[in-house]
């Protein structure tokens, strides 16, 4: 995953965007138990109600919370308060992070124990309407990486995240982790479509990922099969998003966008990523973007396109599917 400049790179650092209190509570508590399992520390750094489904399911697992507690092995600390007390009128303050989370961390560690945390403070910040400080704090973790020893956890809620307008601030959460842990929702038989603002387009918001890709297909066949368009255009359509969601996710390496619309006897599906590199028309997917995919969406579409959005620094691909009007009955 490409870091920007001047940016430290992240270090185990995953990130997790989740759809449920249930999915978080099973991922996070896998993630801290492995550490407890062979005698590390767990720091919990999470709002009152995720704290309690985490230590619940810590027990399911076989964790003596008071026992680790105890011994330095297991800290609960409030999101909230945590995130307040390095907040110095209404900014993050670096040097007071790396005080305070740094005491926690160098706390936890205390006979080289190793560490896993959880924190959902960017979270927090996100979900009050300010991404840039939640992308600020991701960076602070990392800086802390340098001097401390630790694996990270971070979670956001997917309603919060990845189904946001903008696709920069998704790509910069990225950017700022070594890992990305997608939703369970990528892989589910069915989608949860929900109801669209539009009845004649639609849109989602994808995390740079291979379960992506099936997720994205799912989403424009589920959505054309409720609009009512035919089996052979659904299954066209299939393809061409298949191809192009797996282009954005193989070569771009961002996050992307898929927006589905039909219009009088044309269904269009459109591809938005982060990177400048156009596609190009080839038989190798190894010397171009695109490659052998870009011939069968040309085939299977009545036109396609590519265009760069105005300052260069991404792309929209398009392709459109004849589709009978189901609205005159053809």
């Amino acid at each position: 995953m490409s870091v920007q400049a001047g940016v430290v790179p992240p270090h185990d650092h995953v990130v997790s965007i989740y759809d449920g209190l249930e999915e978080l509570a099973r991922n996070v508590s896998d993630f801290l138990g492995q550490g407890l399992d062979t005698d590390g520390a767990a720091v919990v750094i999470a709002t009152p109600a995720h704290r309690e489904a985490l230590a619940t399911r810590l027990r399911e697992r076989g964790s003596d919370l008071a026992a680790l507690t105890a011994a330095g092995r297991y800290l609960a600390l409030d999101a909230a308060q945590t995130l307040a007390s390095f907040t110095i009128d209404g900014a993050l303050d670096r040097a007071r992070f790396a005080e305070v989370i740094g005491e926690v961390i160098a706390g936890a560690s205390a006979g080289g124990r190793s560490v896993r945390a959880f924190g959902e403070m960017v979270a927090l910040l996100w979900a009050d309407g300010d991404p840039a400080a939640a992308i600020e704090l991701e960076a602070m973790w990392n800086e802390l990486a340098r001097s401390h020893r630790f694996l990270l956890y971070c979670a956001y809620p997917r309603d919060l995240l990845a189904d946001g307008d903008d696709l920069v601030r998704l790509q910069q959460v990225c950017t700022h982790h070594s890992e990305i842990v997608a939703p369970d929702s990528y892989t589910a038989a069915q989608p949860e479509l929900g109801p669209s603002a539009d009845p004649d387009s639609d849109s989602r918001t994808y995390l740079p990922v291979p379960s992506a890709v099936s997720a994205a297909r799912r989403f424009v066949t589920g959505r054309l099969g409720e609009w009512q368009h035919g089996p052979a255009v659904i299954d066209d359509a299939a393809l061409v998003v298949s191809e192009l969601a797996a282009n954005a996710v193989a070569h771009a390496h961002t996050a992307f966008r898929i927006r589905l619309s039909q219009a009088e006897g044309t269904v269009k599906i459109e591809a938005e990523d982060l990177s400048p590199r156009r596609p190009v028309m080839g038989t190798d997917r190894g010397s171009a973007v695109g490659g052998r995919g870009l011939i069968l969406i040309a085939a299977l579409g009545s036109r396609w396109g590519s265009e760069p959005d105005p300052a260069g620094h991404a792309k929209n691909v398009w392709c459109e599917i004849p589709s009978p009007d189901l609205r005159e009955g053809i």
